[in-house]
């Protein structure tokens, strides 16, 4: 039977290639995509990732294999491969893997927690313009049936690490209970500082969920160095994982109590797997998780955040010169950033599917115009060529009046 993450299922270089000193073949990375001879140029990664060609027929010869068997049969026979992949996902975000689970996406995650937890009648709960509006839904609702009050965070990004602080700071109160803090915003790809605005939210004895959603296999980060008591990610994005595939993480203290799924057996309350007790799944997609981890590793996590802010770098110079455009690099930031060009939103998307380009058109909360901005998200795949496509379709295009 096929294994997942079985030795050299990555066609590259025998050298260790986590080694910062080592030049990374970026090419030999490009051919391990099935985007490689692709005429479409997807700059949209921050929706969703493109898994590798190696995990794309992992994935195939597992389904294969599952539908071979009784559906728990697969399971059972999956289940270190399982194990080995929340002991990776665990180390790679600085938990236990007793405290992790794994679920379909960050939507979901966010689900469980802010649906799990109890959030005290007539307490604040600080949240910020620029989250998801997935997220800003659940607590819209919440704060209906649970009657408490929503505090908006609204400043304009991209803005200084200072001035994000600082507008945090003035929305946790004394009567706050809970923050919800997103670690790199899916707009303008602005990394925040959770690390100071949980230390704000802690002083007041504010519990702080994370949206983990850009930051996952993106940058370096560890939840204990955050010290956020939940953490909600997708690995479809930036760990290019199968669609399907999310992290959900919280304090082991926590664990009991938080409501888990309504169909977890009462004898789980105390363990992560209660958030898993789904019913039947797509056992094949979670078993290919393992696939995904191992080909990051074989690149490390530093040298393709280094390479996702070079991409970043790259594109936003090139559009620099050309006068009817403004881009938007936050002061942190990886492979999302996003860029402004004025006209019509839906003729400039059709231009660029015209030119086989897609990027991300998202709506801007600061302004009141409902401008829009487009956002662009390269993976590793990707080379600085490919980003010359874009500059030079944005070069050309004209503005109608």
């Amino acid at each position: 039977m096929f294994l997942a993450g079985s030795a050299g299922f990555i066609c590259l270089e025998a050298t260790d290639l986590r080694c910062e000193q080592q030049e990374i073949d970026w090419n030999k990375i490009r051919q391990q995509y099935p985007d490689a001879n692709s005429t479409i140029l997807n700059l949209n990664n921050g929706s969703a990732g493109m898994i590798s060609s190696a995990v794309e027929r992992q994935l195939v010869t597992l389904l294969r294999e599952m539908n071979k068997m009784a559906p728990y049969e697969a399971k059972g026979v999956w289940s270190e491969i399982s194990r080995k992949s929340k002991l990776k996902l665990a180390q790679l975000i600085g938990a236990k893997k007793e405290e992790i689970a794994i679920v379909r996406n960050t939507t979901e995650a966010l689900n469980y927690v802010l649906r799990g937890i109890e959030i005290p009648k007539n307490s604040n709960v600080v949240c910020a313009k620029h989250d998801y509006s997935s997220a800003l839904n659940i607590l819209k609702r919440l704060a209906k049936e649970k009657n408490f009050t929503l505090k908006y965070v609204d400043i304009t990004l991209p803005a200084s690490k200072d001035e994000i602080i600082k507008s945090y700071a003035e929305k946790i109160d004394e009567n706050c209970s809970l923050v919800l803090l997103t670690a790199m915003t899916h707009r303008e790809g602005q990394i925040l500082p959770i690390k100071e605005i949980t230390k704000l939210a802690k002083a007041k004895g504010a519990l702080v969920v994370v949206d983990a959603a850009h930051a996952l296999g993106h940058f370096e980060h560890s939840v204990v160095d955050w010290n956020c008591d939940y953490y909600c990610s997708s690995l479809h994005k930036w760990l290019s994982c199968p669609i399907g595939s999310g992290l959900l993480y919280m304090k082991s203290e926590l664990i009991p109590y938080t409501e888990g799924s309504f169909s977890a057996n009462k004898n789980l309350v105390g363990r992560m797997i209660k958030f898993e007790d789904v019913g039947t799944k797509p056992f094949a997609i979670e078993a290919s998780i393992l696939s995904a981890l191992s080909f990051q590793e074989k690149i490390g996590l530093k040298v393709k955040s280094d390479r996702l802010r070079a991409l970043t770098d790259y594109w936003v110079n090139g559009m620099k010169n050309i006068t009817h455009l403004k881009t938007y690099k936050p002061e942190e930031y990886g492979g999302v950033c996003s860029f402004y060009c004025p006209g019509d939103s839906v003729e400039i998307m059709s231009y660029l599917n015209s030119k086989k380009i897609h990027v991300k058109k998202v709506f801007d909360n600061n302004y009141k115009n409902n401008k829009s901005r487009y956002r662009v998200s390269p993976n590793i795949y990707h080379g600085f060529n490919d980003l010359d496509r874009l500059t030079e379709a944005m070069e050309t295009y004209e503005i109608k009046k």
